[in-house]
Order: structure tokens, then sequence, then C-alpha cells
């Protein structure tokens, strides 16, 4: 009907968990995503909506044949948080459940293929947080939340003035890691730190083996 590109399916149970009137009956989910994929005519994205996926789920959705993940990673809009605070007197237990799209990127690089696309979301904010994610294999970053703050504190051409920063930025970064194109920015030194390092290490990663990885 609307002429779509593709077809996501979004999946919160997280923010359905948190919502008093949310699903908590999951039976029969995969048989019906596999229908939808079997019957859909374009590509169907397989979308996280904020508490990123882990490199087991994404192998599952790869066993089922999709091909197409939007990791939707923590760190952009948390809806378990926003339910808990809509629901006063609901418990705000999993505001911080998932882990960032930095972390998420790494589990979904580690089991995709060259064909697979990786789109990533959540927390991307300027040219260059998009940098990183392509650095780490995304095929396509997304952003919302701070764009659609522009559109409603300010109008649509302010919002658009700020995309062109963000793309202004992106190529900023590019040419600074003599980076031709977008793919290119994977061939670019990559140094981990902090608590991302450490949630490498504890997944048992091999650090010196993913700048290789990155260039599937």
């Amino acid at each position: 009907m609307l002429d779509a590109d593709a077809l996501q399916v979004h999946l919160n149970p997280a923010q359905e968990l948190v919502m008093p009137e949310g699903d908590r009956n999951f039976k029969g989910l995969f048989d019906n995503m596999r229908r939808i994929l079997e019957h859909s005519e374009v590509p169907v994205i397989v979308k996280e909506t904020g508490c990123g996926m882990a490199a087991e789920q994404i192998k599952q959705m790869l066993v089922f044949g999709f091909t197409w993940f939007d990791i939707g990673g923590a760190g952009g809009t948390n809806f378990p948080a926003i339910e808990a605070k809509r629901f006063t007197s609901q418990k705000s237990v999993l505001a911080e459940w998932g882990i960032n799209t930095a972390k998420t990127l790494t589990e979904a690089f580690s089991v995709c293929g060259r064909n697979d696309i990786i789109i990533a979301s959540g927390g991307i904010r300027d040219g260059l947080t998009a940098a990183k994610a392509f650095a780490l294999s995304a095929d396509v970053v997304g952003m919302s939340g701070n764009i659609l703050r522009y559109i409603i504190e300010k109008d649509i051409e302010e919002a658009q003035r700020a995309l062109t920063d963000i793309i202004n930025d992106l190529k900023m970064v590019m040419l600074l890691t003599g980076s031709s194109d977008l793919k290119a920015l994977r061939n670019a030194p990559i140094y981990f730190t902090g608590e991302l390092r450490e949630f490498l290490l504890g997944r048992n990663y091999d650090i010196s083996k993913i700048s290789a990885a990155r260039k599937r």
C-alpha cells in the first residue's frame, strides 16, 4: 500500500514488560516472523528498539533467514525508562537494560557475513558518532530523537541544517582518516578503551583480531 522499500519488525519485549498494558506472551514470535519473511516482497529488517542485540540473538535470526538487522543499541531513546516514567507505580529495574550501540555492533559484525546488512541506531547524534559506527562495520546509521527535537522545538528547515552539519562532520572525519567512502572507514585504525574494552574481553573477543573482522 505504501510502496515501501523494506519492512521493519520491531522487537521491544523490555518495553512491553514494563507497560502495565503490555504483552506478556511471546509464544510463537519466531514462527510469526518467519511467515512475514516468507511472504514479504521487500527486505525484512529485524529491529531492536533501544536494548541492543547480542551475537546469540543475531545468529538465531540468521538461521531463520534474516539478513537485515537494525541493532537499536542503548544510548538513544529508552522505551523501558519512558514507560516507567509514564507509570510511576512501575519498577524501573529495566530502565538500564541492554547493551549500547558500540557493544552491539561488535556483537553483530562478529557473526554477520559479507551479504548481511547492519544498521546502527541508538545514540547516533553527530558525524563523529556516525563515523565510529561505520568504522565498526555498520552499513547504515539511523537517528531520530535529535532530529525530531529540531522539528518540534524549531522547524523542518533547522532540522535540515542540522543534518547537513552532521553529514559535513562525517566527511571531515573521513578525510582525516583517509577514507574515500563509508566502507573505507573500516580500514581506519581503531582502539578500544574503558567499558567497551572490558565488555569485549568479558565476552572473550580477541581484540587483536577485531580489525580484520571489521573488513568483511
